[in-house]
């Protein structure tokens, strides 16, 4: 592009955030090598405009942000005066646009649209373009959006001119700092305040470093609650530093910890280390670019997020799932390589302080049904492993059943009232009458237990169980629904199940992602009162080293026979038929293994097992697959998993979240399971499991016949496994956090 009337310069328009300012950076390089006696003029935010000091390239810096007409006047005749040939206009589309017409610039470069938030302004923007580009829709980085636009007029970027760098000199202090940044733009990116606090005490007494806290002026409230909080001593920088200072501040320090906001990009330009803590955001799209940089991210199936528009999300889990643990684990791996003397030992939560004289606490627990089933199994564990000095666990049934018994043994109080049914849609239009009819007595009966026994608080353990939100709103006891299920099976009933959960439990438990997307709002965003905690089994039962010898004794086979399993009961749901279907496929091409369904019938679906066996009888592999029913109670289970080469879990539906993936991994066992549900979470595909597409007993087949035909991999996915049930399945700080979670609605307390 010639010069022409005697103009010179190029006028660049960013008048976003922070990090937008950073990410423009490499296209201002590559702006400035094509055409290097070109002086280039930016338009930013005022509130950034000084760093732009600190980015050799541009010669001229005006401040965007103007609210008054005469300053808008002002505005466009100081870019008049500057006379440039050229105008590229990064974001947002429609202002910069205009801005460069009326600057009467001749040549003015955009894209046509946002490529995110299609709705600016309809596009109109780009009338006022003389060369408009339609934006590339696939995901990509800001950095690498911004380069595009210059690269469809052939000006392309060097590799490395793609990461933003700011021209500054790291002074280094003599207490070797790390800076905290524990503030965002929009509160559900922030990490909790107090893992904040505890990271920066571990950083202090582990590693010896000093710890400043950094932030704008409307974060110096959070940042001095987050210094109270501490047992160490911290700077409290928030509101204190020009932009320009916090820069020089972030190069003299070993290490910057933060959420994901302009800050941590600053931190990255810089060059030293830095570790984004990132939430609803997209970490694809706007992770620091910097060889030194770790990103900590727990994406969820809704995400990334768009909630700072809409503004529906009470309750950001994402950032939750980051523990303090994980960050401590990265911190103390950079700073290690950096000379830092830091503990490589894991590190425990504080020593829990000796229990009250106070009596325990009393939980009653409504649980629908006595038969085995995720549901029964996890409550049995849960109240095995409840500290007793502290909670006293009372259990209602609908009647005795297989678990009634092992209750008691676990020192529960038992009460049985045969008017609290299980609400569900199999058993037909009659039975839900005698639901709604006896729903009543259900109530005045749970709410006599309730104050005879002085019950605290009230834990309902299904979504299929109505009585506990009402029983606890007459007894004026706190209320906790514990969501174990995704309800599939009708529309209506999981609008009206859903809402009851969400407007009458205090607090509401989910087991994993899955689950609580039935709790997204329209829009987005989760409701305020959930709370995920995961199931957990006992590691020192279900462990690699248990042997299945005496299983495979009763079952009459040798120890080199490989053994496909399939933990759980009989029932459509949970894809028995496709398990015959995949045993059929992979027994053509190995047929010296066998097959087992370890299970039984449970009423509703009595039969299955006969027409179980018919198919297998018509697929000709009658011979190769187990039924053995209820034989092996849950009591048998990690034996069953010790004498199981393989486990194979192919339900129809959406697993909520998969208990015995979970089992399975615990006792080192390789896992195909489908990739929908709980298991995308629980499981890493690739290294504790080979997830299969739904419904294809094809891929299911093939994931089964990898393994068999590759032990040293089907053993490594076993160790890998057993390694992600330590990490997050221990069924002790499950129940840990679980007790947490009671202590907090008993005494009023946050955690």
């Amino acid at each position: 592009m010639k010069t022409s009337n005697g103009r010179r310069g190029i006028l660049v328009i960013q008048s976003m955030g922070l990090g937008d300012l950073l990410f423009s950076i490499p296209a201002l390089r590559v702006l400035k090598r094509t055409f290097p006696d070109d002086p280039i003029t930016f338009v930013t935010n005022r509130l950034n405009a000084s760093l732009l000091s600190l980015v050799p390239e541009v010669a001229v810096t005006f401040s965007d942000g103007n609210k008054t007409l005469p300053e808008r006047v002002c505005l466009i005749r100081q870019i008049r005066s500057r006379r440039c040939r050229m105008a590229v206009v990064l974001n947002p589309v429609f202002r910069g646009s205009i801005l460069a017409w009326l600057a009467g610039i001749p040549t003015r470069i955009g894209y046509q649209r946002d490529y995110e938030r299609k709705q600016s302004l309809y596009g109109l923007g780009r009338l006022l373009l003389t060369h408009a580009f339609l934006p590339m829709e696939h995901k990509m980085h800001e950095v690498d959006r911004y380069l595009g636009l210059l690269e469809q007029l052939g000006w392309s970027a060097r590799e490395e001119e793609r990461i933003p760098r700011l021209s500054i000199e790291a002074r280094r202090s003599n207490n070797r700092r790390v800076t905290l940044h524990p503030g965002a733009g929009w509160e559900m990116k922030r990490w909790p305040e107090e893992r904040f606090a505890r990271l920066a005490d571990w950083l202090v007494q582990d590693c010896g470093v000093h710890v400043s806290l950094v932030g704008g002026p409307e974060e110096q409230t959070l940042v001095e609650r987050i210094r109270n909080q501490m047992r160490a001593e911290a700077d409290n920088l928030a509101g204190s530093l020009t932009l320009p200072q916090l820069a020089e501040h972030l190069a003299g320090a070993e290490l910057f910890i933060g959420n994901d906001t302009g800050t941590l990009h600053l931190a990255a330009a810089v060059g030293i280390p830095v570790i984004g803590l990132f939430g609803p955001g997209d970490s694809e799209k706007f992770r620091p670019l910097s060889h030194e940089a770790k990103i900590l991210h727990h994406p969820v199936p809704w995400g990334p997020c768009r909630v700072q528009y809409t503004r529906r999300c009470e309750n950001n889990l994402c950032m939750k799932e980051i523990t303090v643990e994980e960050v401590w684990k990265a911190a103390s791996g950079l700073l290690a390589s950096r000379g830092f003397p830091c503990k490589e030992i894991p590190l425990t939560d504080p020593p829990i302080l000796a229990p009250n004289a106070s009596p325990p606490k009393k939980i009653l627990y409504l649980q629908s049904t006595a038969e085995i089933s995720g549901t029964d199994i996890t409550l049995l564990r849960t109240v095995e492993a409840l500290d007793r000095t502290r909670f006293e666990p009372h259990i209602v049934l609908h009647q005795e059943g297989p678990f009634a018994q092992a209750y008691r043994d676990a020192g529960c109080r038992m009460h049985i009232l045969s008017s609290m049914r299980q609400w569900t849609l199999h058993r037909g239009w009659r039975y839900w009458v005698g639901c709604l009819l006896g729903y009543p007595v259900a109530v005045v009966q749970i709410i006599r237990v309730v104050r005879r026994e002085k019950i605290d608080l009230i834990h309902t353990n299904t979504i299929h169980n109505p009585y506990g939100f009402t029983t606890a709103l007459f007894s004026r006891v706190p209320h906790v629904w514990h969501i174990r299920e995704i309800v599939v099976q009708s529309a209506w009933l999981r609008r009206l199940e859903t809402r009851l959960v969400r407007c009458f439990s205090r607090r509401f438990v989910v087991m994993d992602n899955a689950i609580a997307e039935m709790f997204l709002k329209p829009g987005g965003g989760l409701p305020k009162n959930i709370v995920k905690l995961y199931d957990g089994v006992d590691l020192t039962v279900f462990h690699p080293a248990l042997s299945g010898s005496r299983i495979r004794r009763e079952l009459g086979l040798s120890e080199q026979i490989p053994l496909i399993g399939c933990v759980g009961r009989l029932d459509p749901s949970k894809g028995s038929d496709l398990f015959l279907e995949i045993a059929a496929r992979v027994l053509k091409e190995k047929p010296d293994c066998l097959f087992w369904l370890c299970g039984g019938e449970i009423r509703g679906h009595a039969g299955l097992e006969t027409a179980l066996r018919r198919k297998a009888e018509q697929l000709g592999i009658q011979k190769q697959v187990l039924f053995t029913g209820w034989r092996y109670c849950f009591r048998d289970i990690p034996e069953v998993y010790g004498a199981m080469d393989v486990s194979l879990q192919c339900p129809l539906y959406p697993e909520p979240y998969g208990l015995a993936n979970v089992e399975a991994m615990a006792c080192g066992v390789p896992i195909v399971a489908v990739a929908r549900g709980g298991p995308t979470e629980l499981c890493v595909d690739g290294e504790t499991a080979l997830l299969v597409p739904p419904r294809d007993p094809r891929a299911a087949a093939q994931a089964v016949l990898s393994l068999l035909k590759n032990p040293d991999r089907a053993r490594t996915m076993g160790m890998a496994g057993r390694s992600r049930a330590e990490k997050f399945f221990d069924r002790r700080q499950c129940v840990k956090k679980l007790e947490a979670l009671y202590e907090e609605l008993l005494t009023g307390k946050g955690s």
